[in-house]
């Protein structure tokens, strides 16, 4: 059988267009996924590296800010009733309230009651319920010097009697101070 030119070139083309497409899908196309695919992690790459930088370029800020929240933490620590277990904080909590009516002459406290400790979280909530017999201007002024003193103190609670309703300078009330000291690891 004799093969003519126009099949020799038929057969030339039909053999470059295998070729080609062999080439393409065998070679090109892998080539240009793997191109796309190493694009696309180094995209993630260059994301990633950009966050982590700025994480690091946050670390001294954020280091600033530990101090200082540590500084504060320990200043409220500060503020903690003294002693270490309940007795002993309820004991310097009585001689705080004292101490503080003391310096109101014609206040008189007519009793004290250390109520049960209250764990809260990693502390303990001290309480004292103190009576007295004194004027309400007093009274006033007492509430607002344990309020504003150097340890952490609270009143949780107030109650007030009058004893002359038609002046109400007299008055008896009951208050409960409370403050707190942290827990040791002994306590559970």
């Amino acid at each position: 059988m004799k093969v003519n030119i126009r099949e020799k070139k038929l057969l030339l083309y039909t053999i470059i267009a295998a070729c080609a497409l062999l080439t393409y899908y065998y070679i090109v196309e892998p080539v240009i996924e793997s191109q796309q695919r190493i694009a696309a992690e180094l995209a993630a790459s260059i994301s990633t590296a950009s966050q982590n930088q700025l994480r690091v370029s946050r670390k001294p800020r954020l280091e600033r800010r530990l101090k200082q929240m540590e500084q504060e933490f320990n200043q409220l620590e500060a503020g903690l009733l003294p002693g270490s277990k309940a007795p002993l904080a309820a004991a310097e909590l009585q001689k705080i309230i004292k101490a503080i009516v003391r310096q109101y002459p014609g206040v008189n406290i007519v009793s004290e009651k250390v109520l049960e400790p209250v764990k809260a979280g990693a502390y303990q909530r001290i309480a004292v319920q103190v009576t007295l017999n004194c004027l309400l201007s007093k009274l006033k002024d007492i509430i607002y010097k344990i309020e504003n003193h150097k340890t952490m103190l609270n009143i949780s609670q107030v109650n007030i009697k009058l004893a002359n309703r038609r002046r109400p300078k007299d008055v008896k009330a009951t208050i409960i101070v409370e403050g707190a000291i942290r827990l040791g690891e002994n306590h559970v």
